[in-house]
């Protein structure tokens, strides 16, 4: 029973070197990859709408801030503050508002915002984690997305210890807004289908700034890496 103990004890620790080996490589290889999207030349998608297609950046900011004033500690009742209070604007403004949004998210796609992201959840880039970390970035409000683009190291005065960066549910609040307002068996096309135009999912886009490495995080964000 001993020596079975033992063996298991082996198999397992090499199992668990395998893994650190693998996600190792994995991410210098992912790592690796943003390196040379920074040199990369390609034809990008569109990045923004037409003035007369959306609405102004005071009445996009007007509805988040006003939300994240209301309800500053609770994403979910923010969201549903926030779609209440949309649902009650015009079918144009709910879908101007997704389409601000979305120009916003790609806004984020940014050396800067990435580098951010790893400083608080790890070196690892998950695709999907990186969209919703963007839209909470939107969700806390204007000054806190401009401190996040332009002063990143800064935001480390207006984040928490612990912070939850999951920021899906501020996606689907235009869609829902839509329906509240017309009925989900309405045969009109909701806003997300009719603004992928930008399309922070499957376009193509250049991340904006400059690539910094991991390694050099401690050295560019002195403040955020000694809280996270």
């Amino acid at each position: 029973m001993k020596y079975i103990l033992i063996i298991l004890g082996i198999i397992l620790l090499v199992i668990f070197i395998g893994f650190k080996i693998v996600n190792y490589k994995f991410i210098k290889s992912q790592e690796l990859g943003y390196e040379k999207l920074a040199d990369m030349e390609f034809e990008e998608s569109p990045r923004s709408f037409a003035d007369s297609l959306k609405i102004s950046e005071n009445e996009f900011w007007e509805l988040i801030d006003d939300s994240k004033r209301k309800y500053p500690q609770d994403f979910e009742k923010q969201m549903e503050f926030l779609t209440t209070s949309l649902s009650e604007c015009s079918n144009d403004q709910i879908i101007g508002f997704e389409r601000v949004l979305r120009e916003k998210v790609i806004k984020l796609w940014d050396y800067n915002i990435k580098s951010l992201y790893q400083i608080i959840d790890g070196k690892y880039m998950s695709t999907d984690m990186f969209i919703y970390f963007r839209f909470w970035i939107i969700s806390n409000g204007n000054e806190f997305y401009r401190t996040a683009l332009i002063e990143t190291d800064n935001l480390s005065k207006l984040l928490p210890q612990e912070i939850d960066i999951w920021g899906e549910g501020l996606m689907y609040v235009a869609d829902d807004a839509f329906f509240r307002k017309n009925g989900k068996e309405s045969k009109l096309k909701c806003p997300r289908d009719l603004s992928f135009d930008v399309d922070y999912d499957f376009g193509s886009y250049k991340m904006t700034g400059d690539y910094i490495n991991p390694k050099n995080f401690k050295e560019k964000f002195p403040m955020l890496t000694d809280k996270y």
